[in-house]
């Protein structure tokens, strides 16, 4: 394949991709979030048409479809677009969009000043957050390996973040507050009284306050918040072990820091899988309730047994 059909095949395939992206936005996201500004929309169809494309270049790379040259080419063309969009160009509008809403600065020129030194401190905090990391510094700040290389840092440090103390540490315990806060809802419901009353052929309902909590409910309401208490602090040191880890693991180390960090991750994970096995015994120092109905269990079992031996 020579070099023009090659750009005629990728032409047409970016022309698709964009063209998805753009009605997915405008059908889907744009109706969901109420967005209208063409900059955003063609932002996103833009980046959307960029990832697919370098998805493609990676099956041609597989198949060998393209030359190489052509392929090589497509490479850099993809990747300075993706990176000037993701480094400069977006960075530079949402700080423009920021200082725009807030209608502190009413002078366009004023605006643009503000966005402009908004957009320089961010390439510096962009520039310095690769510095701890074994990144060569021979590389010019414009250049490719420069951006990319701190663009794979953000991400997979977000990522690890996400991942180690977003998902293991503030999922389950978020869900177990909101089904506890339910759980409390649910009684205070079921303890309203709501008697019916006839006036004049016209059928009134007369809603009572909530009485208050039996004590059954507030050992519900105890029990709920020690289990909440304890997978805190049973799961959170092993997410921290676990966001150290991915931060220091291009580090040099010692032998005997090896040892420590791993003797911390091993005692981590032990303490992880504690929380596991102590929810019958906070029950049963929390809930007199919980203590009474375990006993009559084990009592009729014990009479149960001695029937069966009779």
């Amino acid at each position: 394949m020579s070099l023009l059909t090659d750009t005629i095949v990728v032409t047409i395939s970016q022309i698709a991709f964009f063209l998805g992206g753009w009605m997915f936005f405008v059908r889907q996201l744009g109706l969901n979030y109420g967005v209208r500004n063409r900059f955003v929309i063609l932002s996103f169809a833009l980046i959307f048409t960029l990832s697919c494309m370098m998805f493609e270049l990676i099956i041609f790379e597989i198949l060998a479809l393209l030359k190489p040259t052509s392929r090589y080419l497509y490479w850099h063309i993809v990747l300075y677009s993706m990176l000037f969009l993701l480094v400069f160009l977006i960075p530079f509008y949402i700080a423009y969009l920021l200082l725009n809403t807030v209608k502190i600065v009413r002078d366009f020129r004023l605006v643009l000043l503000f966005t402009l030194i908004a957009w320089c401190f961010y390439l510096y905090v962009f520039w310095k957050f690769g510095n701890p990391f074994p990144i060569s510094n021979r590389n010019e700040f414009f250049s490719i390996e420069f951006c990319i290389s701190r663009v794979g840092i953000i991400g997979v440090t977000v990522m690890a973040i996400l991942s180690g103390f977003g998902v293991n540490g503030i999922l389950p315990t978020l869900l177990m507050i909101i089904f506890g806060c339910w759980t409390v809802k649910n009684i205070r419901t079921v303890n309203r009284v709501r008697p019916e009353t006839n006036s004049i052929g016209i059928r009134n309902i007369t809603v009572i306050r909530p009485v208050i909590v039996r004590s059954k409910d507030q050992q519900l309401v105890r029990m709920l918040s020690v289990n909440i208490i304890a997978f805190i602090i049973c799961k959170f040191p092993s997410t921290l072990v676990l966001i150290y880890q991915q931060i220091t693991q291009y580090e040099e180390k010692s032998s005997d820091q090896q040892l420590i960090e791993q003797l911390i991750l091993q005692l981590t994970f032990f303490w992880y899988f504690i929380d596991n096995g102590i929810d019958c015994y906070t029950n049963i120092l929390v809930s007199k309730t919980f203590r009474t109905e375990l006993k009559r269990i084990f009592v009729d079992a014990y009479h149960t047994c001695i029937r069966h031996r009779n």
